[in-house]
């Protein structure tokens, strides 16, 4: 049966790992993301506002659709909106006929 060859190694396993110390240090308030942080935090506030000032638009449409009436293509009433609704109750002889309508 043949022999299978073997190795002796003449070095031991370390854990330590080789490393190069510097002696750089940099002064992180004169970097040019420092010097580009004022127009940096600018258009991040405008990008908040302009976003805001959306989400309101919207509301206020949603909320002005929900008093007018909706009309199809032909300007048929679809769906009677709070005003139309409320002015027809106020119509009604007593508060009872009101609800029901």
């Amino acid at each position: 049966m043949p022999k299978i060859p073997t190795f002796t190694s003449t070095r031991s396993i370390t854990s330590e790992t080789p490393s190069v110390e510097s002696n750089v240090r940099l002064n992180l308030n004169n970097t040019p993301a420092s010097a580009l942080q004022p127009v940096s935090k600018y258009l991040e506030q405008s990008y908040i506002e302009e976003k805001t000032i959306e989400a309101n638009n919207r509301s206020n449409e949603l909320l002005n659709s929900f008093y007018e009436d909706k009309k199809d293509d032909a300007g048929n009433v679809i769906q009677k909106g709070w005003l139309t609704i409320s002015s027809e109750a106020k119509q009604k002889d007593s508060p009872t006929e009101a609800s029901q309508y």
